[in-house]
């Protein structure tokens, strides 16, 4: 009847106003639009009045429940979004972040009075244990980790001690952990150990891990996350940087020292010491034994800009070609602007196997090691009847028959069109 009619119209346009004077969600639009479409068959055939009574009961039920889930999630975001803000707005020199940190550790098993543990029932080569902060201002941090990794003697099998079996880690930065039998662990074992490391993405990720198979117990606990240094940027109208920083998933174990060579092993984790204060002989980056099949292809590279503190004198050590054998040495020292380059376009391809402070080097600490890339040029056809114009790819292996595409050529890249 008209009444009724007029009811249902009147419920329409309450809704349709609701949805105008709100941010609905879809769960909103589809029931005013449902109600609309109810009320429109009412007009046209003067039937369905109850139907249409009830379609309106079911959607507003429908209606409410969306709402307390948008705001739910509306919150959840808002927290978020908050806790982003309030992190990146920490840019000051000496800000403390491990208030940012989650409450609990990705593969974390238990606690151990106020620190965190993971236990195996053996020990395994990767066993790893990390927090990440998302969000936060790029420069160079200070982390502090309270760790100890031990194993469990008595349980059925014999784990290994030793120096940098475990290491805890901030990014790519690591310090080695002496891995002890769990009965003889004390306080004394917890460090402790602070990592310098740059965030380059706003992302910081930290922990514990087994490089070897040692420890099968972990025990960590976040102290401190400390902004000590800005990120620089570029002034404007400055050229777009070309450089990648030195990073220990850059570092493998391969088929040979030859430009030819092929990944055998991509998990070889090095000793990467850079953003930690050493002295004279330490090592700041690869192995100790300067295996000649342990290194990083920088070939394609033109250049490596070391930053640290002035007066560091360091052995970069590169191109090894057997076992204790020979090997290219440059010895950069940095200087008072705290930078030292050294150039990577002579050689025919650039292998490092190790960055060592010199044997008289100062202490001091590298805070960051960049790769510039060489420039690309483009040549429209290959000369292979001249011996010194050999091609590498990308990987440094040598192509005999080059198609179009990136090469490196007498140590520069080059285009074939």
């Amino acid at each position: 009847d008209t009444t009724d009619a007029k009811a249902l119209t009147d419920a329409t346009e309450a809704l349709i106003k609701a949805n105008a004077d709100a941010e609905v969600s879809v769960a909103k639009y589809e029931a005013a639009k449902a109600v609309i479409e109810a009320g429109n068959i009412l007009d046209e055939t003067g039937k369905a009045a109850y139907a249409a009574d009830t379609t309106i009961v079911t959607l507003q039920t429908a209606y409410d429940e969306a709402t307390l889930v948008e705001m739910t999630a509306q919150q959840a975001t808002a927290a978020k979004t908050a806790l982003v803000a309030a992190t990146k707005a920490q840019t000051t020199v000496g800000a403390e972040f491990a208030t940012a940190a989650p409450a609990k550790w990705d593969g974390q098993t238990g606690t151990f009075g106020k620190r965190f543990e993971r236990y195996n029932e053996k020990a395994y080569t990767g066993d790893v244990m990390t927090q990440t902060i998302d969000g936060i201002i790029n420069g160079t941090y200070e982390v502090t980790l309270e760790a100890t990794a031990s194993y469990t003697s008595g349980r059925g099998f014999e784990g290994k001690t030793g120096d940098g079996l475990s290491v805890v880690f901030a990014n790519d930065s690591t310090l080695n952990l002496n891995v002890v039998d769990r009965g003889n662990v004390g306080d004394g074992d917890f460090g402790p150990y602070t990592i310098k490391v740059v965030v380059a993405d706003s992302t910081l990720k930290y922990g514990i891990k087994n490089v070897a198979e040692g420890a099968n117990w972990f025990v960590v606990n976040l102290l401190s996350v400390k902004l000590v240094e800005l990120e620089k940027t570029d002034e404007p109208g400055d050229e777009p940087s070309d450089d990648i920083l030195l990073t220990s998933d850059m570092f493998h174990k391969w088929t040979t020292a030859g430009a030819d060579a092929t990944v055998v092993n991509e998990t070889v984790y090095p000793e990467n010491n850079i953003g930690t204060e050493l002295g004279a002989g330490g090592m700041l980056y690869g192995t100790s034994t300067v295996d000649y099949l342990h290194y990083a292809n920088l070939t394609g590279y033109s250049k490596m800009i070391i930053e640290g503190t002035p007066g560091v004198q360091l052995r970069v050590l590169m191109n090894r070609v057997e076992h204790e054998g020979a090997l290219v040495e440059v010895n950069p020292t940095i200087g008072e602007d705290g930078i030292a380059e050294v150039d990577l376009t002579t050689y025919e391809f650039v292998h490092l196997n190790a960055i060592k402070y010199g044997w008289v080097s100062a202490a001091g600490t590298v805070t960051k090691i960049k790769l510039v890339k060489g420039g690309v040029v483009g040549i429209t056809g290959v000369r292979t009847e001249k011996t010194d114009n050999i091609f590498y790819d990308m990987q440094g292996r040598r192509v005999l028959n080059p198609a179009r595409g990136i090469y490196i050529v007498n140590g520069k890249k080059v285009f074939i069109k």
